[in-house]
């Protein structure tokens, strides 16, 4: 942990060195995506609730500096990874519902998050957005979704929401 710490640290030194030069570009893609791929990496440890805070704030400023990166599908998978590991749900759907070229992945990543904090209501819209996309969710979305159902207490209201999963969702898929 005491590593990841420091390369995140570093990673935050790095990209504020950056000047705004265009020929940075490039390298800034490549240092948002590393920082959403370190994020994977110690996600769930409160010790680095400062250092993704602060890349979260470096990121936002490389946005600023270079607003075209967003509309890259992996820099914008990333900046939604680096969102929600610092609790900005409501950004990180916007940008995946905003997405130019969304892939499943950029509303797994939300799923997941769904399904660690009970978020059941914004799993079904998620849910509901893959299908207008025509992306097809996997197993693990799936799971996520039945997931983010564990936190309601009322057996109706859980039985409502596995109804609706099992009859409009599962439902309609067609097996090879």
């Amino acid at each position: 942990l005491i590593e990841l710490v420091s390369i995140m640290k570093g990673m935050v030194i790095a990209m504020n060195e950056l000047d705004t030069v265009s020929k940075f570009e490039p390298i800034s893609k490549m240092a948002i995506n590393i920082c959403g791929n370190l994020i994977d990496l110690g996600k769930q440890s409160p010790e680095l609730s400062n250092v993704n805070k602060q890349l979260l704030e470096t990121v936002n400023e490389f946005l600023l500096r270079f607003p075209a990166l967003l509309r890259i599908e992996n820099v914008e998978y990333s900046y939604v990874k680096i969102m929600l590991v610092n609790n900005m749900k409501e950004s990180s759907v916007q940008v995946a519902l905003n997405s130019k070229e969304p892939r499943l992945r950029i509303f797994s990543v939300i799923l997941e998050y769904c399904s660690i904090h009970g978020e059941h209501d914004l799993a079904f819209v998620i849910l509901n957005e893959i299908g207008k996309r025509n992306l097809f969710p996997t197993e693990t979305e799936y799971l996520y979704v039945l997931l983010s159902l564990s936190k309601i207490d009322d057996i109706s209201i859980w039985t409502k929401y596995l109804k609706e999963l099992i009859l409009v969702h599962l439902s309609s898929i067609t097996l090879p």
